[in-house]
């Protein structure tokens, strides 16, 4: 793993001191809950133990304790459910491609431009879900509006219901950044990934789920983006 893929501290307004509060309380604690399970992180729970000096619990995947994560994780969702599971219904098992890059992440134009030439020369049916940030949304959302005209794609402005996109049987890939708890979400449905990270954890996320899991293959970003 190359050095602009380790993790960096965070100087944003507020997420700095919200990083801050997290390293103390796991300081502090004399344990750890975490969304992972045992079978998929033993070793790593061990060496973390290891490492601490204190207890790490793995009480997940989360995403399939609750019924009501499918349609909201974090968020109430954008799109109706139901509207979007309609859609999947009408494509074939596996052939459409599912988009998404977290919460935080924040696309250019350009960038989601060349992304959408790569989805129309895929020929493939996509659900792309795009976060709207302060700079730059009405651009995008005009873009898409007209780049999207006849194509085989439902574009997401927001939150989407990701555990249920990701478990319908017609998606076959997910391209991803990398985020926890879209990696566990993916695991967990049987699908693979194309892998994309932007910052913090994501690089190491991205290498378990290419070289250790083997479940998943690289864009190629070598360096953190905000």
């Amino acid at each position: 793993m190359k050095k602009g893929m380790l993790p960096i501290p965070l100087s944003c307004a507020g997420l700095a001191d919200f990083e801050g509060g997290a390293v103390k309380a796991e300081v502090d604690s004399d344990g750890v809950v975490l969304n992972g399970f045992d079978e998929l992180e033993a070793k790593f729970t061990e060496a973390y133990e290891k490492l601490m000096g204190n207890k790490a619990y793995n009480i997940g995947p989360l995403s399939l304790c609750d019924g009501g994560v499918q349609a909201e994780r974090g968020n109430k969702s954008s799109i109706d459910q139901g509207k979007c599971l309609s859609w999947l219904d009408s494509h074939k098992p596996g052939s459409v491609v599912y988009v998404s890059f977290g919460t935080l992440a924040r696309l250019r134009l350009r960038q989601v431009m060349e992304i959408g030439e790569a989805m129309k020369g895929s020929g493939r049916p996509v659900v792309w879900v795009l976060k709207q940030g302060k700079e730059g949304s009405e651009e995008i959302e005009s873009w898409v509006s007209r780049f999207g005209e006849g194509l085989e794609w439902m574009v997401i402005l927001g939150w989407a219901p990701q555990v249920a996109i990701l478990s319908h049987a017609a998606v076959g890939g997910f391209v991803t950044h990398c985020g926890w708890n879209s990696t566990l979400e993916g695991l967990c449905a049987g699908v693979p990934m194309v892998t994309w990270p932007h910052f913090w954890e994501q690089f190491v996320n991205e290498r378990l789920v290419v070289e250790v899991l083997k479940v998943g293959v690289r864009v190629g970003i070598e360096v953190q983006t905000g």
